[in-house]
């Protein structure tokens, strides 16, 4: 009981502290009002801490404690939104005289909800930044960093990068970052490979091409000659830009957004796609990749931060340059990659359809 006592006697002095200095200012606060506040002695107060200034970095042993406390009471089936706004309202209930607001709004295309943890706002305090990074702050270099991308977990990492940075790399207050984006419901058609019978060619075409609205991307050569051939348009290759040893050029049919080789970009393609899915690989030097100009980013790119609904059309002929004899039932490398990129765009919570032709 001793023990339990203790840890409330030094919770108690943390938390009436940071009131005070959210109240009044780290400055205009004395230890005085700090013992008056948490009702506890100055023999107390100076058992745990050596005076004001080693209180600056106390903050995370209290908020720890009651994560501690909290995790053991989250359901299994929760929604991990759901999880966050429920820690956040029991941390804030854990300081005396909190109050919780409410807000209800519409929402509008575009908008952006940011949802960090007390580890950013403290990023920096006591070493690059006195206080600590503080809401406004954060607030604008957010509303910054939210003009150059229209992917969520781009702006959430552009935000943990910043409290990193604030931390000089080293161990701090635990960190946390969500970010969601109202975006609009965004199909993409992707085609690849020869249909198995040639004169199914025109009717793969045509249901590639039926949707006006969907973005048209055509993985492969021989099918981008098909769909050129069909759609009576030329084939540009595309030298433009930084040029990728590793993954072959892009090219450009009137009315087909993007245009690239099939096996080698799309294997790139389910790399970065697999990578994304881990989220202690997600970073800035991601997002740097995600950004060059040659097919496999771009597709990507494209997969992750545009893409709600993805449509497959996949020739089932076998291109006998990527045969592999191991694979079961023979099925050609394009395939297994159609297969692989449909699981993970179902993991990442993207619509995923296959036609096959």
């Amino acid at each position: 009981m001793a023990k339990k006592n203790n840890r409330n006697t030094k919770s108690r002095i943390i938390a009436a502290a940071w009131k005070l200095f959210y109240e009044q200012g780290y400055d205009d606060t004395t230890v005085e009002e700090i013992v008056e506040e948490s009702g506890t002695s100055k023999g107390s107060f100076y058992h745990y801490f050596n005076g004001k200034d080693a209180l600056l970095g106390s903050l995370s042993e209290l908020f720890d404690d009651k994560y501690t406390e909290l995790i053991p009471t989250l359901k299994e089936d929760m929604h991990s939104f759901d999880k966050l706004m429920y820690l956040n309202r029991e941390m804030f209930r854990m300081i005396d005289n909190r109050r919780i607001n409410e807000y209800h709004f519409k929402v509008k295309l575009g908008d952006a909800f940011v949802l960090i943890s007390d580890g950013a706002i403290n990023a920096g305090v006591g070493e690059l930044l006195n206080f600590g990074w503080n809401w406004d702050s954060v607030a604008k270099y957010a509303q910054r960093e939210y003009k150059k991308t229209i992917s969520a977990m781009h702006l959430a990492a552009a935000i943990s990068q910043a409290c990193d940075d604030l931390y000089q790399y080293r161990p701090g207050d635990d960190t946390t970052v969500a970010v969601l984006r109202i975006g609009e419901k965004k199909l993409v058609n992707l085609m690849t490979g020869p249909a198995q019978c040639q004169e199914d060619d025109e009717g793969m075409v045509t249901d590639f091409m039926a949707d006006e609205n969907a973005v048209k991307v055509v993985c492969g050569g021989t099918s981008a000659n098909i769909v050129a051939r069909v759609l009576e348009k030329e084939i540009n290759v595309a030298f433009t830009g930084e040029i990728d040893p590793n993954i072959p050029p892009t090219a450009s049919i009137e009315g087909i957004d993007l245009v690239t080789e099939g096996v080698v970009t799309m294997n790139r393609v389910l790399k970065l796609l697999e990578q994304y899915t881990r989220d202690d690989e997600i970073d800035e030097a991601f997002f740097i990749e995600l950004d060059k100009p040659n097919g496999a980013s771009m597709l990507a790119k494209l997969l992750i931060e545009q893409c709600t609904d993805l449509h497959l059309f996949v020739g089932k002929a076998v291109n006998a340059a990527y045969q592999n004899t191991e694979l079961p039932f023979q099925l050609g490398v394009r395939q297994k990659l159609v297969d692989q990129i449909e699981d993970v765009l179902k993991r990442l919570g993207k619509g995923v359809s296959v036609r096959y032709y």
